[in-house]
């Protein structure tokens, strides 16, 4: 297996030293069973029927997290007196928080999984290495010795910190390396053409739980609800028959960044040709590009970010999003849905996109000579993104809002050409 296939999310120096930590790894773990002079380890070592706590590493980002659900939901019904134990990052945590398939949601920000920029190198490798040696403060929020840990983000040292929490069975995936670390590594291609809900479920599989329910769940709190009620009769929006969201955040990424002047004039679009009512959601720290889509519209669209984003998007029938978090909450919600992707990757709507008739997915196909495959986290010039129009956006609206075709189940996935036209280069040899 290339290694750039082995470990997806990585650089090339990041490939080669894990490709060396892992040759390591596999080789002292054989010699210590061969010198133990025993049966090697083995998955069963801790049986299903003994579980009776289930500590759960979870993801960073809030759709990650809402790809988790299905599994987590196998579990449970798995194992319905084993107590289940979620790690989470404060944001994901919000989003689960009032799952019935978790028993706890401990909100703790693993340090290697935090985003650059957020804290100096220097703070991060310490809190990174203090964690590893001494992870006191974190057994202390979990709880005793789990007899079972699942980790959904896969990591080699949040591996290596289910073994010094001491978990007797160890499930997780080896897309980056680690399995030497685990009792029961999860060996699978990420690229394989199956949704990132059905890799999460391989892990819930590996431990024998019943995984034929693949839906993803949201839970929104009682008085997340009644407040936005509350605020969507106050602006007069309750009655309306056709209420629209448009999520124009984009996570703190500028190549995930539809424009706001076109979210406006999209805005405008629904509002004139479709009738409806359009309302602009968004968290906090998106204040701002929100206000700047209800600037640049004529139309009377309506800043939604005083209420949680969660509970009006579920009184809505359709919600427009770019490819972030937004767009895992709609489906969760069961809501009709249009994704703005930016630049095309093959696979890639195959492991994120959802198969169903009311989801719409837009991207562009960019020749290797205008985008460089792999730099979306670098680039500065979004051409991709500046490339989808308005009017393509509302073309889809309308579909996902129309009665799906007879027969018709998988989403409409459209792939705009690139816009500047130029002849595509020959691929280029991966470097590793």
């Amino acid at each position: 297996m290339l290694a750039r296939e082995r470990y997806p999310f990585l650089s090339c120096k990041g490939r080669a030293v894990l490709l060396v930590l892992d040759a390591l790894g596999t080789a002292g773990t054989a010699l210590h069973d061969a010198l133990a002079q025993g049966p090697p380890r083995l998955p069963s070592s801790v049986s299903a029927a003994s579980v009776r706590s289930i500590l759960v590493f979870g993801c960073l980002a809030v759709g990650d997290a809402l790809t988790m659900t299905p599994a987590l939901r196998a579990l449970r019904r798995g194992r319905p007196d084993a107590t289940v134990t979620l790690v989470t990052s404060p944001a994901s945590a919000r989003v689960l928080a009032g799952n019935p398939d978790v028993d706890r949601v401990v909100p703790f920000d693993l340090p290697w999984l935090v985003r650059w920029g957020t804290r100096g190198l220097a703070a991060r490798t310490w809190r990174t290495v203090r964690l590893l040696a001494w992870p006191r403060a974190l057994r202390r929020r979990t709880g005793s010795r789990p007899d079972l840990c699942l980790v959904f983000a896969p990591d080699v040292r949040t591996f290596l910190l289910a073994w010094r929490l001491g978990a007797r069975r160890r499930v997780g995936h080896t897309f980056n390396g680690g399995a030497w670390l685990l009792t029961d590594p999860v060996r699978s291609s990420l690229w394989d053409g199956r949704h990132m809900v059905e890799h999460r479920l391989d892990l819930a599989r590996a431990v024998g739980a019943d995984t034929d329910d693949c839906r993803t769940r949201m839970t929104i709190r009682a008085e997340d609800r009644l407040a936005a009620d509350r605020w969507l009769r106050r602006m007069g929006l309750a009655d309306q028959v056709l209420l629209a969201a448009l999520a124009p955040g984009a996570g703190g990424l500028p190549y995930k960044r539809w424009p706001p002047s076109h979210f406006a004039r999209l805005g405008d679009a629904l509002a004139g040709e479709l009738g409806a009512a359009v309302v602009v959601v968004g968290v906090a720290s998106e204040r701002a590009t929100v206000r700047e889509v209800v600037a640049a519209s004529p139309s009377r669209l309506v800043d939604a970010t005083a209420v949680n984003p969660a509970a009006v998007m579920a009184r809505c029938r359709l919600v427009v999003c770019n490819d972030t978090g937004t767009m895992h909450v709609a489906r969760a919600l069961g809501l009709p849905a249009v994704t703005i992707r930016g630049r095309y990757r093959p696979g890639d709507a195959a492991l994120w996109g959802y198969a169903a008739p009311d989801y719409a997915r837009l991207s562009v196909r960019m020749d290797r000579d205008t985008c460089v495959s792999g730099q979306c986290a670098r680039c500065r010039d979004v051409a991709c993104m500046d490339a989808i129009t308005p009017e393509a956006v509302l073309a889809a609206c309308r579909q996902v809002l129309a009665p799906p075709a007879e027969g018709q189940s998988d989403m409409m996935h459209v792939v705009l050409p690139d816009p500047r036209g130029r002849k595509a280069a020959p691929p280029a040899r991966p470097c590793c």
